[in-house]
């Protein structure tokens, strides 16, 4: 992005985003009305089945900054897959700590394509 006046309506837009390529988006959040407790400011929250997505423009250039957190539950040393998207686990429902690490990287990168075809950048 290199026009910062271009960021205000890039976030605009995802306000009313569903789905993040084939990822289901639970609950959008504008920053600008603060944050579960925190004070207000430019960006974007997305709440996503097995973690976040958060979109804020950068202070100092013209760009958005996407923070992505992906979660899986780890239980008894085995990681408990039932919440990543169906299309990324077998049937196998528990998997080991490397798999399951490599899945949410997999995952993340996807999620990372996706915001920016979403932004247009």
């Amino acid at each position: 992005m290199n026009d910062m006046g271009a960021i205000p309506a890039a976030l605009e837009n995802l306000k009313t985003i569903t789905h993040v390529g084939e990822v289901e988006v639970l609950e959008v959040i504008d920053m600008a009305n603060g944050l579960k407790g925190l004070l207000p400011t430019s960006g974007i929250y997305m709440q996503l089945a097995n973690g976040k997505i958060i979109v804020r423009p950068s202070g100092t250039e013209p760009k958005l900054k996407a923070y992505i957190e992906l979660i899986v539950p780890v239980t008894n040393n085995s990681v408990t897959t039932d919440s990543l998207p169906d299309n990324s686990v077998t049937n196998n429902s528990e998997t080991n700590y490397f798999d399951a690490k490599q899945l949410l990287e997999t995952q993340a990168e996807q999620l990372k394509v996706e915001i920016r075809k979403t932004l247009g950048v």
